[in-house]
């Protein structure tokens, strides 16, 4: 690694930066795509813009012929207005990055920074796989493995920034390392009147309340208790005036677990629960699913891999083994469905300094030291593979 860790950090900080002030969402990433092709090719890297829409990748061919290992950094930022007052805050009001997307994509580009001038002592080649729309709506991963950037990749890897873990970490769950999710949109309707007669009205917003109440007993009291599940009520949105019954009511929520049959059998007892509510009540419902991303399962031996590797840079003691996942979604199983692979989570951590804010909140902040970090666990992963 010629490169000085200093010069390594303030490149990567530099890009991070100006990511982060001007973030872009979905598939609609102009901007972020013209600064991510520019410094490729500032490499000397040809870039191909094939797969997906508004996606990047490009490789990186080693002296020798190997294995072909995949790097991927998602690039999009989520509908949000920050808060931190940070200096290099968002410029866009009602658009932040606050997942670590703009430290992704920045970690990307200074691995490949590295192995490009590193590329003789390669055996193989690497692909650099800089993605849209994880955020969605729809996942940019699906698109771009539809397209074919998974041919001949023999293992993947990605590293999510995580202000639940200390600066100078990691952190992974072998198998189930991320839930399934389905987003549920639930309309019921009754019969709307004088908020003074409401016995000849039927109340679409007291059947939605108790509907709601009615599902969390589902997990609580019906399914096994050893199998995690989540399900929870995001939107409840009903009436127009305080002195009328409501005639319609709309709620929007999510499912989270780690097994497809587990999410089909919390869709029926929805369905069974609207029935017995609103049914018997006289109101009338709607019901819609959107099935999301199914469970993300880190390959075992792909974690064991990168965790040797990430070991050499930070110490054992440094590398967790997580007992559990967590029921957070990540279209990043699309590619593990291509080839072994596993996502690790980086610490970023840093209470002296803020960065103790969770992701997807408007505070989000994370410690740019484990910009670094980052780069030389996918800089050493990649030499191991491709020795």
């Amino acid at each position: 690694m010629d490169m000085q860790e200093s010069e390594l950090q303030e490149y990567a900080a530099g890009v991070r930066r100006t990511l982060h002030k001007h973030p872009e969402i979905g598939f609609d990433l102009p901007r972020t795509c013209a600064l991510v092709k520019s410094e490729l090719e500032s490499f000397g890297l040809e870039v191909d813009e094939k797969y997906g829409a508004h996606s990047l990748v490009a490789e990186i061919q080693g002296a020798r012929p190997g294995k072909t290992v995949a790097l991927r950094a998602d690039m999009d930022a989520l509908p949000l207005q920050e808060e931190t007052a940070c200096p290099f805050s968002s410029q866009r009001p009602g658009f932040m990055h606050a997942c670590g997307h703009d430290g992704h994509t920045a970690m990307l580009l200074g691995v490949a920074r590295l192995l490009r001038a590193s590329a003789d002592s390669l055996s193989g080649r690497v692909r650099l796989i800089f993605q849209a729309s994880e955020e969605g709506p729809g996942s940019g991963a699906k698109r771009m493995v539809e397209d074919g950037v998974m041919e001949g990749v023999d293992k993947i890897l990605a590293l999510h920034l995580t202000t639940e873990h200390p600066t100078g970490t990691i952190a992974a769950a072998p198998g189930r390392a991320m839930a399934a999710a389905t987003v549920f949109d639930i309309e019921i309707r009754g019969r709307g009147g004088h908020a003074g007669s409401p016995h000849t009205t039927v109340d679409a917003i007291a059947l939605s309340v108790k509907a709601a109440n009615e599902f969390q007993y589902i997990v609580s009291r019906e399914l096994d208790p050893f199998e995690p599940a989540v399900l929870s009520i995001g939107v409840l949105s009903g009436g127009s005036a305080s002195n009328i019954v409501s005639e319609r009511c709309s709620m929007s929520g999510t499912i989270r677990s780690f097994s497809l049959d587990l999410q089909r059998e919390i869709k029926e007892k929805i369905r069974r629960v609207l029935e017995g509510v609103v049914l018997q009540a006289g109101g009338e419902y709607s019901l819609t699913f959107n099935d999301g991303l199914p469970p993300l399962l880190n390959d075992p031996e792909a974690v064991a891999a990168a965790f040797e590797s990430a070991e050499k840079i930070i110490g054992t003691e440094n590398c967790r083994i997580l007992d559990r996942g967590r029921m957070g979604a990540e279209d990043f199983v699309y590619y593990l469905q291509k080839a072994p692979g596993c996502i690790l989570w980086l610490g970023a951590r840093d209470e002296k300094e803020g960065h103790v804010f969770p992701l997807h909140h408007p505070k989000f902040s994370f410690d740019e030291k484990a910009l670094s970090v980052g780069i030389k666990i996918f800089y050493q992963f990649v030499k191991d593979q491709l020795a």
